[in-house]
């Protein structure tokens, strides 16, 4: 019997060159693209079977020698931006966790394999989308010596204004610097920060702080509180920029 030729995504392929560029010593052993005989079993409906366009949509990427952790939480930030490489059916799994619908959050994964050893990346159901060769720009620069793996992306600023502004972990930028004057001026007991632009642990950190206490703050509405007790600092999505925009810091 013949087997028909499948491809891998070129979305993918893209994003495993650019992981093998950034990551030249890592460890390929869990490394997988076409599925074995449990994912090709009748009505499994993985994405390591090549059932669209005889493509394979599905690329699962070894956890040793990388940081599988920012990898899977940079692609999480790519889909919530609305990355079409990702949108429309793709996900993220890692660590017992998968990502939302809508790459908003993380929610807990259970099925039988945890996904500890390897991240697992579908890509969108689009042709558009899981076949475009653009860069992943988040893979674009060198290491930061004192963060390894963990990158900022150039050129990509914070979004929006007021209520509407949003900001993730690697952004950089004038808004960015705008925010990290304003935070310095608005709360100078825990917010020093360089006003450099760049989105980097040390802005998560301050950012993390003012949602905690806005989460305690009255004037806080009720439905924000519990999300923005929760904030890590790394997103600045619907309630945090509210909270920002009520004390005119975006």
């Amino acid at each position: 019997m013949t087997t028909t030729a499948w491809h891998l995504a070129g979305s993918l392929e893209i994003l495993r060159d650019g992981i093998n560029v950034h990551w030249p010593k890592r460890d390929h052993t869990s490394d997988g693209t076409i599925g074995d005989a449990a994912h090709a079993k009748a009505g499994s409906g993985s994405d390591h079977n090549p059932w669209l366009n005889n493509c394979v949509r599905a690329l699962d990427v070894d956890a040793d020698g990388i940081d599988p952790a920012w990898l899977a939480e940079q692609l999480r930030l790519a889909g919530a931006a609305g990355d079409h490489r990702l949108t429309g059916g793709g996900y993220v799994i890692f660590n017992r966790q998968i990502t939302s619908s809508d790459f908003r959050r993380w929610l807990p994964y259970t099925g039988a394999d945890p996904h500890t050893g390897h991240v697992h990346i579908s890509a969108s159901r689009d042709v558009a989308g899981y076949e475009d060769r653009a860069p992943w720009h988040f893979l674009d620069v060198a290491q930061q010596p004192d963060h390894p793996g963990r990158v900022w992306a150039p050129g990509r600023d914070a979004t929006g204004a007021d209520g509407g502004f949003r900001a993730h972990l690697g952004d950089e930028g004038a808004k960015i610097e705008q925010l990290q004057e304003n935070l310095n001026d608005f709360a100078p007991a825990y917010s020093h920060l360089s006003e450099d632009g760049v989105y980097g642990p040390e802005t998560a950190k301050v950012l993390d702080e003012f949602a905690e206490r806005m989460a305690h703050d009255p004037s806080t509405p009720a439905g924000d509180r519990k999300a923005l007790s929760a904030s890590d600092g790394n997103d600045v999505g619907p309630r945090t920029a509210r909270a920002l925009d009520h004390y005119g810091l975006v």
